[in-house]
């Protein structure tokens, strides 16, 4: 990781606006007397990588990191990074009880044409984010190899540290130095190594110790133990198959067990069904109706016949037609009938009064 940028304002004992540039050196020193502010740009690089710093005590504690009358803080770190160029920014800010809150965390991955010496939100407007709020630490640990633990110790010392272990004895630098360092990690390791190497020479010792209770090993014992290693390879295999089998048939066992209970359970069920008291008179009621409906069965047989007897005898009759011409004639027959009958009347009536007057005449 290679520091380009550190912009940082409200931040520690900066209340303004502060821009150290980096871009252009491999190497820098900060100099200056005592409170000059020298730490505090080191702690500007941790917290706006990790969101803390050693000297706060706790990982969490971020209410030291506003300047003195101040209600926000800005702290951004322009570096490069496997490959990349990116940049940390944490902003913070003070309620109206004096509560200090995160407002915004952020990595991003820059543009490599836009120079890390622009603005910062110039720079910023045209990055490709990789992570916000909490999670921010985590991707800049991830970027790194390394988190904030080994950083502090690695790569910032705390402040103090570094003077205490010059002016320590060789035996208290030692330990000091195992402490910044966290070589007790290796110390560990290389315990838990011996561990595993004496746990391993006392498998060989056993090892060789069997060999030697073994003795000289012929052909005809090496023979021996092949032939019995196929018996064996047999048997397993034979052991194998009847295993298998035996669990076809545990299978078929259980399936024939749980039909059992199932027709059990029927059974008792059927058991407990009793006669109704009623069933007699309802057996005479579907006697009756049997009877009734065999009746009507046969009254209905009857009327189809009836009407297939009239349909066929309708069948047998001239055309409606022709009936109807024959029923008009006959009227009309009947009518000159009775006009026949009135003229026969009506001649008889006239003969008789010819005759009377021709009687009265003579």
């Amino acid at each position: 990781m290679r520091p380009l940028r550190l912009v940082f304002e409200g931040f520690g004992s900066y209340r303004d606006h502060t821009d150290v540039q980096l871009s252009d050196v491999d190497f820098f020193v900060l100099t200056g007397p005592t409170g000059a502010g020298k730490s505090t740009v080191i702690d500007a690089l941790c917290f706006a990588l990790y969101g803390t710093v050693p000297r706060w005590g706790k990982t969490n504690a971020i209410r030291d990191a506003l300047a003195p009358s101040v209600n926000e803080c800005t702290v951004g770190l322009v570096f490069e990074a496997s490959g990349g160029r990116y940049a940390a920014v944490r902003q913070l800010r003070r309620d109206a009880r004096g509560k200090v809150h995160t407002r915004e965390a952020r990595l991003d991955r820059l543009d490599p044409s836009v120079p890390p010496d622009a603005e910062l939100a110039a720079v910023l407007e045209v990055a490709q984010p990789v992570a916000e709020g909490e999670r921010v630490s985590g991707a800049v640990a991830e970027l790194l190899g390394i988190g904030y633990e080994q950083f502090t110790q690695c790569v910032v010392l705390p402040q103090g540290r570094f003077a205490e272990f010059l002016q320590a004895k060789p035996g208290d630098r030692q330990d000091l130095l195992i402490q910044l360092l966290a070589y007790a990690v290796y110390e560990d390791v290389g315990q838990r190594a011996r561990e595993r190497a004496k746990v391993a020479t006392g498998k060989l010792e056993m090892a060789t110790k069997r060999l030697d209770e073994l003795g000289t090993v012929t052909d005809d014992v090496v023979a021996a133990a092949t032939r019995r290693a196929r018996e064996l390879e047999d048997l397993t295999s034979a052991v194998d198959d009847a295993v298998e089998e035996m669990a076809t048939l545990r299978q078929r066992w259980t399936e024939a067990n749980e039909k059992a209970r199932a027709a059990a359970a029927v059974l008792t069920e059927l058991d407990a069904l009793r006669r109704p008291a009623d069933l007699v008179d309802l057996s005479t009621r579907l006697a009756v109706a049997d009877e009734e409906i065999e009746n009507r069965t046969e009254a209905r047989v009857a009327a189809e016949k009836s009407e297939a007897e009239t349909e066929a005898a309708r069948a047998e009759l001239p055309d409606p037609a022709v009936l109807a011409r024959w029923r008009d004639a006959h009227a009309r027959a009947t009518a000159l009938h009775a006009r026949l009958e009135r003229s026969r009347a009506a001649a008889v009536t006239a003969e008789q009064a010819e005759r009377t007057a021709a009687a009265e005449l003579a």
